[in-house]
């Protein structure tokens, strides 16, 4: 039991026969452990606190924190602390009556609290124009910025770093918000955050199944790869401008360019890429059969032309299973690889032979 008042107990006292320790104790294997954590951590709490600034120790642990008490609220503050729980209703806590339906109840506001003020602290940064992402998803974006251009100038101040994940989240906004499906908008995304199985990022000793360079990452197989090069250099003909790899992983386009048909073609592009990414893999990673893998230059060949030939499908796609989209007013008859036909209906504009 408690030592009478004036008497500091122990740990082994604390944890005696008949204490709140021991009984929570004994339902350590009923309650669920957050549950019984929480409680344990009040009431250890309690007791350290009372040692810490020399309180008095009540005889019975029902008048740790009891009505009309000159130390009720140091008492109250002391072993919610912890946990950060707060009494909404005001009023003592009786340790003997905390039941788990009370302290999960007081769990979730806590949580629902916290959720509340974040929620509205980057509501108010977003109406201010502000609004940043967190920081492990910021330095993911300024990462892919810096391998998009090259260089390391949205490192070089936080103006240029708060542009570039700006940049980024807005790229992102606007391929989210083509009618088209999403499984074609996919990969851009993982491309973003690096969630493409690359050998690279599973630490594995693969080489490209199209080229043969070791332990590829997404730099080699959305840009330096020779299937991708292919494809590029039959987009610069179309676009009578030399691509570099912001323009496609940024999607900024070119001079002369809709930025919308953009949008949908850097979607299309790295859609296709990631399609030739995993025929490269299946080439690496035969299945039992007969059937003989080919050598790196036949299959070089076999990946360039599902690449190219599956984006102009998927450019195809785009243009006739969806409705025309309200810009195709601007798109005139002859704008590269996307145009329209009397600014009403869009067309593909075919593969240079």
């Amino acid at each position: 039991m408690i030592k009478p008042p004036y008497t500091l107990p122990s740990y082994a006292d604390l944890n005696a026969p008949g204490t709140a320790l021991h009984a929570l104790n004994k339902l350590r294997g009923c309650l669920p452990a957050p549950v019984f954590m929480g409680a344990w951590h009040v009431v250890h709490s309690a007791f350290e606190a009372y040692r810490h600034n020399n309180i008095n120790i009540p005889a019975n642990v029902n008048e740790i924190i009891q009505p009309n008490s000159n130390r009720v609220t140091a008492s109250q503050k002391a072993m919610l602390a912890p946990v950060g729980w707060t009494r909404p209703t005001g009023g003592p806590i009786r340790l003997t009556k905390l039941s788990v339906k009370s302290a999960t109840d007081l769990l979730l506001s806590l949580q629902e609290q916290t959720e509340w003020r974040g929620n509205e602290e980057r509501r108010q940064m977003r109406l201010n124009g502000n609004v940043q992402p967190v920081k492990g998803r910021r330095d993911r974006l300024l990462q892919y910025v810096a391998l998009a251009e090259g260089t390391e100038n949205c490192y070089q101040s936080a103006e240029n770093a708060d542009a570039a994940t700006k940049a980024v989240c807005s790229m992102l906004r606007r391929a989210h918000r083509i009618r088209w499906n999403n499984k074609y908008k996919g990969p851009l995304w993982r491309l973003v955050y690096n969630g493409l199985p690359t050998a690279a990022r599973l630490h594995k000793d693969d080489p490209c199944g199209c080229c043969g360079t070791d332990r590829p990452d997404i730099k080699h197989h959305f840009w330096d790869c020779p299937a991708v090069q292919n494809l590029v250099a039959r987009i610069n003909t179309l676009t009578n401008a030399q691509i570099t790899r912001d323009n496609i992983w940024l999607a900024r386009p070119m001079a002369g360019i809709s930025s919308s048909v953009w949008s949908v073609v850097c979607v299309a592009v790295v859609a296709a890429l990631d399609s030739a990414r995993k025929l490269a893999y299946v080439y690496t990673h035969p299945k039992k059969s007969s059937t003989p893998i080919p050598p790196f230059a036949e299959r070089q060949q076999l990946i360039t032309r599902h690449v190219i030939t599956y984006f102009w499908e998927l450019l195809a796609d785009y243009v006739t299973v969806h409705p025309s989209p309200p810009w195709v007013k601007d798109i005139p008859p002859t704008h590269p690889l996307i145009s329209s036909l009397d600014y009403s209906t869009l067309r593909v504009v075919p593969p240079p032979t």
